[in-house]
C-alpha cells in the first residue's frame, strides 16, 4: 500500500506564513490567576486587561494538561518550519516516539515571539500585539462568539430570546474555555439553576440560548484549513465522543467514509467558510455539526482554532494509507507506570497502531491523549485494551 505522506501544520501554515512562524499552543486565562493545581499564571498567558476576556472559571485550567498534555498533542504534528512557544520541551522519550510511530523525523523547534514574528494562537492573545497575530486579535474574538453563526446564512439551531425560554433548550457561554460553559436546559427549574450558575461563576459572560436540536442521529467535528485567500482546504471529519455528563471526550473516524462524508457536509460549511474569510480568518477551523432523523443539518458551533481532534484527523490519513481504516481518540486516559513503559507497550500492541499524543504526570498515575487505530473500530478498541485498563 503506497505511504501517505502525513500533513503537518507547518505545511497547512507556511501557505500564508514565512518559515520560523510561532505556533503558540496554549490558551490564556482570563478569569483565575493561578491553575486549579495552585500554580500561578505567568502575565504572558494572562487576557486580564479586559479586552479579550475567555470567562474560563466554568471550568479553572488544570496546570498539567494546560502546560504539557495540550500543547504536545498539537506538537506531535507542528513539521519543522513552524517554531512552538511554550515553557516547556517535549521530552525526548515521547518525540523519539512520534517519529518512531509517523515514520519520519520528529523535532519540534523553540522560540519566543519578537516584535516582527507571527503567531499562530488558539485566542486572542492581550500580551501580543496585533502586528504579532496571525489574524487581528479583534477579529479573532469576533469570530470567536458562538454570536457569530447568527450571521451567517447556514442551517442552524435558532437563537432564541434569553428571558424566554422555550424548553428544551441549550444554554452556553459565547466565550467558553471548554464544554463545561454549555448547559442542557429541559425545565423551568433548570432554567433557573444554570442563570444563577452563571450569576455566581461569570457574573459578566455574554449568554447564548438556542433551541435543542431534536431526534439527533449524528454529531460531527468537520475540520477544515482557510487560506488568506479564502480556499477551503478539506482535512477530515470525525464523529464525536462525549462522556455520560455530555462533556467532549474525543473522537472517531473511517478513512474509507471520509469522501462520502466530505461531499455531504462540505455545502453546509460553504457560507461558514465565507464568512470567516469576510472577517480575515485564516487558519484551521472546527465545525460541529448535528444531522437530525429527517437528514437536516444544524451548525452548532464553530472554533476559529485548532481543534483538540486536529491532530488525530491529520495522523489517520497516514495511518490509513497502512490499512488501518478505523482511528478513535481519546483524551485524558489514565495509566499506571512511567512514560517509558507506556511508550513500550504502545509501540508493541498487536492488530493495529497507537499513538501517545500528549502525558502529563498525575499522582500515581499518567494522563495521556491517545490515538489507536484498526481494520474497524472495533479491533481498534481491542488494540485499546492491549495497554489501557477498561
Amino acid at each position: 500500500m503506497a505511504a501517505e505522506k502525513l500533513i503537518t501544520l507547518s505545511d497547512l501554515y507556511c501557505q500564508d506564513l514565512a518559515e520560523g512562524s510561532i505556533l503558540v499552543p496554549e490558551y490564556p486565562v482570563s478569569s483565575v490567576s493561578t491553575y486549579r493545581d495552585g500554580e500561578p499564571v505567568k502575565p504572558f498567558y494572562q487576557n486580564d486587561g479586559g479586552k479579550y476576556p475567555m470567562y474560563d472559571a466554568f471550568e479553572i485550567p488544570k496546570y498539567q494538561a494546560f502546560k504539557f498534555m495540550k500543547p504536545q498533542t498539537h506538537m506531535a504534528v507542528c513539521g519543522d518550519k513552524l517554531r512552538v512557544c511554550t515553557d516547556y520541551e517535549v521530552p525526548t522519550l515521547l518525540e523519539g516516539h512520534w517519529s518512531n510511530t509517523l515514520g519520519r523525523k520528529t523535532s519540534v523547534r523553540y522560540a519566543t515571539p519578537s516584535a516582527d514574528t507571527k503567531c499562530i494562537t488558539m485566542f486572542p492573545y492581550e500580551h501580543l500585539t496585533p502586528e504579532q497575530h496571525n489574524v487581528h486579535p479583534d477579529n479573532h474574538y469576533h469570530v470567536y462568539s458562538k454570536y457569530f453563526i447568527n450571521e451567517i446564512p447556514c442551517a442552524q439551531a435558532r437563537t432564541l430570546n434569553l428571558n424566554q425560554p422555550q424548553f428544551p433548550c441549550v444554554i452556553k457561554c459565547a466565550y467558553g474555555a471548554g464544554s463545561k460553559s454549555t448547559f442542557m436546559c429541559y425545565n423551568e427549574e433548570d432554567y433557573r439553576e444554570i442563570l444563577e450558575e452563571f450569576r455566581s461563576t461569570e457574573p459578566g459572560a455574554p449568554i447564548v440560548m438556542t433551541e435543542m436540536v431534536p431526534d439527533v442521529v449524528d454529531n460531527y467535528c468537520c475540520q477544515f484549513y482557510l487560506t488568506k485567500k479564502g480556499e477551503m482546504q478539506w482535512l477530515g471529519v470525525s464523529e464525536q465522543l462525549l462522556g455520560m455528563d455530555g462533556l467532549w471526550m474525543g473522537g472517531k473516524m473511517r478513512q474509507s467514509e471520509q469522501p462520502a462524508l466530505e461531499d455531504l457536509l462540505k455545502p453546509t460549511l460553504v457560507p461558514v467558510a465565507a464568512k470567516l474569510h469576510e472577517w480575515q480568518y485564516s487558519g484551521v477551523v472546527g465545525v460541529d455539526i448535528l444531522i437530525d432523523s429527517e437528514g437536516k443539518h444544524y451548525v452548532i458551533d464553530i472554533n476559529p482554532r485548532l481543534n483538540g481532534s486536529t491532530p488525530m484527523v491529520l495522523v489517520s490519513k497516514v495511518m490509513g494509507a497502512q490499512g488501518w481504516d478505523a482511528g478513535i481518540f481519546l483524551s485524558g486516559i489514565k495509566f499506571q507506570g512511567t512514560l517509558a513503559e507506556l511508550i513500550t507497550a504502545i509501540e508493541n500492541v498487536n492488530g493495529g497502531k497507537m499513538m501517545l499524543f500528549g502525558v502529563y504526570e498525575a499522582e500515581g498515575y499518567l494522563n495521556c491523549n491517545i490515538g489507536v487505530w484498526g481494520k474497524t473500530t472495533p479491533e481498534a478498541e481491542e488494540v485499546f485494551k492491549q495497554v489501557f485498563v477498561v
